[in-house]
C-alpha cells in the first residue's frame, strides 16, 4: 500500500501562507515573502520510480516565481554546471575542484565559490581592467547563465547567475560588473534544481549524487552546536526543528537582507516533499523562526509527528 500523505490543495497552503503572516507580523509581508512546495507519495531519489508521471505532484506556489537575491541558494547551480562542464569535456575537475565543490554545498564556502565560479567562466578576479578587456571577462562571466538559458524551463524565468558569493562585498573587477545588476533567482526555480538533483536527473545520475551527498543536513542536525568555523544550514533555517524521522536535504542562503532555504523531505513513509521559501528584508533576514516554521508546516503535511 503506498504511503499517504496529508491532502494538500490550495485552500491548505493558502492556510499556510496565513499563519506564517500572523505569527510573523512585522517581519515579514506579502511582498518579502515567496515560497512553493510539491507533495509526493513516493521518494524522490528511488531510480525505479525516475521520469514516473507521480513526480507532477500536488504543487503550491505562493509568489513562488518571484525573482529574489539568492544569497548562497546560487551554489546548487553552480554545482550542477560544474559537473555539465566535466560531462561535457570543458573541464577536467581535478581533487582541488572537487574539493572547493564539497566546502561550496556541505559548508556554504563563499571562498569555494568564487573560486568554482571563475574555474567555470575562466575569469579571475583582480584589479579593474581597460574597457575593452573588462567586456571581454564579462562576455566569460555570462557562460554559466547562458547555459542554464539552453533549459527552455519555464521554472528558470527570471534566473540570473553571474556573480560569485561574499563575505562583505566584492572588489575590482568582481565589483565592477555589479552595475550589470546582481544575481537573481525565483523559489520556483530553486526547488525545479533541487527535484532535478534529487531525482538524479542533474546532468547524470552520478553527478546527482555527489551533490546530494553534500545536501544531506544529518550532520549538522546531529550536532548542532559544532565547531563553529562550520556554517550552520540548519539553525533558523527550515529543517531546525523537523522530527528526526524526517530525513533533509537542504541549501540555504542568508545574508543582512535575505535569508532563504531549498529543501528535500523524506519521511519514513516514503512520502517526500520538494520546498523553497524566500524571504527579503533586515527583519526577516534576522529572524531566525520564520523558516523553521514553515519547516514544521512541511513535517504536518508529510503526517511527521514530534519525536
Amino acid at each position: 500500500m503506498s504511503p499517504r500523505i496529508k491532502t494538500t490543495s490550495t485552500t491548505s497552503g493558502d492556510a499556510i501562507v496565513a499563519r506564517l503572516f500572523k505569527r510573523f507580523e512585522g517581519v515579514i509581508s506579502p511582498e518579502s515573502m515567496a515560497l512553493t512546495y510539491r507533495l509526493f507519495d513516493k521518494p524522490l531519489d528511488d531510480p525505479a520510480h525516475r521520469g514516473d508521471g507521480y513526480c507532477d505532484g500536488s504543487h503550491y506556489t505562493y509568489r513562488g516565481d518571484a525573482a529574489f537575491y539568492p544569497a548562497s541558494v546560487c551554489k546548487l547551480f553552480y554545482a550542477v554546471a560544474a559537473y555539465a562542464w566535466e560531462k561535457a569535456g570543458r573541464i577536467d575537475l581535478d581533487h582541488e575542484d572537487r574539493r572547493a565543490l564539497r566546502e561550496m554545498i556541505r559548508y556554504s564556502s563563499n571562498e569555494a565559490t568564487c573560486y568554482v565560479l571563475g574555474r567555470l567562466t575562466d575569469t579571475e578576479n583582480g584589479r579593474v581592467l581597460d574597457d575593452e578587456a573588462m567586456q571581454d571577462w564579462w562576455q566569460k562571466r555570462q557562460v554559466v547563465q547562458a547555459f542554464y538559458d539552453t533549459w527552455d524551463n519555464e521554472a528558470f524565468t527570471g534566473l540570473r547567475l553571474w556573480h560569485g558569493t561574499y563575505e562583505d562585498s566584492p572588489y575590482g573587477r568582481e565589483h565592477a560588473v555589479r552595475q550589470h545588476g546582481g544575481n537573481r533567482m525565483s523559489p520556483l526555480a530553486a526547488a525545479t534544481m533541487m527535484q532535478e538533483i534529487i531525482m538524479g536527473r542533474a546532468v547524470s545520475a552520478s553527478a546527482s549524487a555527489l551533490i546530494r551527498d553534500d545536501l544531506c543536513r544529518d550532520r549538522e542536525r546531529a550536532a548542532p552546536n559544532g565547531p563553529e568555523t562550520l556554517p550552520d544550514q540548519v539553525v533558523g533555517f527550515v529543517s531546525q526543528d523537523v522530527p528526526s524521522s524526517i530525513r533533509i536535504w537542504s541549501k540555504a542562503g542568508l545574508t543582512a537582507q535575505t535569508r532563504h532555504d531549498v529543501a528535500y523531505f523524506q519521511s519514513e513513509s516514503g512520502a517526500s516533499c520538494i520546498a523553497a521559501i524566500f524571504t527579503s528584508g533586515l527583519a526577516a533576514a534576522a529572524n531566525e523562526d520564520v523558516l523553521p516554521a514553515f519547516g514544521r508546516e512541511i513535517a504536518g503535511l508529510l503526517g511527521a509527528h514530534d519525536d
